[in-house]
């Protein structure tokens, strides 16, 4: 009898969902090329105010969803709305998937980004009057597909490498604000990381956040994001290493769109030395120089080979120096030989 009840039960529970989940009217998307000059047609309509709509995205896209209503003809009386939730029951809504008032018969166009799936659309009322049983709802979906040049990239431990002077595409969604790249420079350099950000919400204040990481994934630099479609640099001379950048717009929600980021490298050179001490019969050369940088003497030859300190000088220990003889010194930085200073004894 217990097992006959248990079984009844979970039959009404399942048929009680699919019920529900057939009563939204599927809209089809259409898949558009440029979604700020799309216009979404119009689904067939509901007569029901309480049908909810759904439609599926076969990938993350820029979305416009257009809803019209007439079951409501008096604004002040009416707060009419529509809601578009990943959720059937429009328990919440997805970011900026709350419409304005709805009013009798004018289309309202609500703009969201959205992640592969299925969303729902349904219509919510505070209203003295019940709506009209000859009223209407409809609604219209179009989608602009984007194509992200590193897809799923969404942990620094675990992000995919990018080339240098590739201008590589992102995008945020209601879901995904947070983006890893991992890039490699073979010798130092300087490296400059542009970044342009596509700005929904321009009341918010808050700014998208790039942060350059070195391989231990320690912060080394940050650059804020703040204004829409014009470029932020953020630049470091860095040394041959594997390196990481992110952006993170988790605090301002309010970059969610088509973002871009291109890592550039320029060639670091090291600064000749100067020499500042070397008279016939000295045994040692003397002078200035990068800190840290190993310094070679060329002169009788042989080579001599000492260190810069960290006030930037240096004094190696050489043969005695013969007048009129020439002295070439040079340093190697961080794997960056310098150009040759030379010298003539006196």
């Amino acid at each position: 009898m217990m097992t006959s009840l248990l079984a009844l039960l979970l039959s009404f529970c399942i048929s009680g969902s699919d019920a529900y989940a057939s009563n939204a009217q599927d809209v089809e998307v259409e898949s558009v090329e440029n979604i700020i000059t799309a216009i979404p047609k119009a689904s067939e309509y509901s007569s029901d105010f309480e049908t909810p709509y759904s439609f599926t995205l076969e990938s993350h896209a820029i979305v416009k969803v257009t809803v019209s209503q007439t079951h409501f003809k008096y604004g002040f009386l009416d707060t009419v709305r529509a809601i578009i939730s990943a959720d059937e029951l429009g328990g919440s809504s997805v970011v900026n998937g709350i419409t304005k008032e709805l009013n009798h018969s004018e289309p309202n166009v609500q703009t969201v980004v959205l992640e592969a799936g299925t969303y729902y659309v349904k219509f919510t009322h505070k209203s003295r009057s019940k709506p009209e049983v000859n009223g209407k709802t409809t609604v219209g979906v179009a989608a602009q597909y984007i194509t992200r040049t590193v897809d799923d990239n969404f942990s620094l431990k675990n992000a995919e490498k990018i080339k240098i002077g590739e201008e590589v595409t992102g995008f945020f969604t209601h879901s995904v604000n947070k983006v890893f790249y991992k890039f490699d420079i073979n010798t130092k350099s300087k490296v400059k990381i542009s970044v342009i950000g596509d700005k929904i919400f321009e009341d918010v204040k808050k700014a998208m956040v790039g942060t350059l990481y070195d391989s231990d994934y320690v912060d080394i630099g940050k650059i804020n994001i703040s204004k829409d479609g014009s470029a932020e640099l953020l630049t470091r001379t860095l040394p041959k290493g594997t390196y990481y950048f992110s952006l993170d717009d988790s605090k301002s929600l309010s970059f969610y769109g088509i973002n871009t980021v291109k890592v550039t490298t320029s060639k670091v050179t090291a600064a000749a030395p100067k020499v500042t001490s070397y008279k016939a019969g000295a045994k040692s050369v003397s002078g200035t120089a990068e800190k840290g940088a190993e310094v070679y003497v060329v002169c009788n030859g042989d080579t001599f080979i000492g260190t810069v300190d960290s006030k930037g000088k240096y004094s190696v220990d050489t043969t005695k120096l013969v007048k009129g003889k020439n002295v070439k010194v040079y340093i190697i930085n961080d794997g960056i030989k310098s150009k040759i200073t030379t010298v003539k004894v006196k």
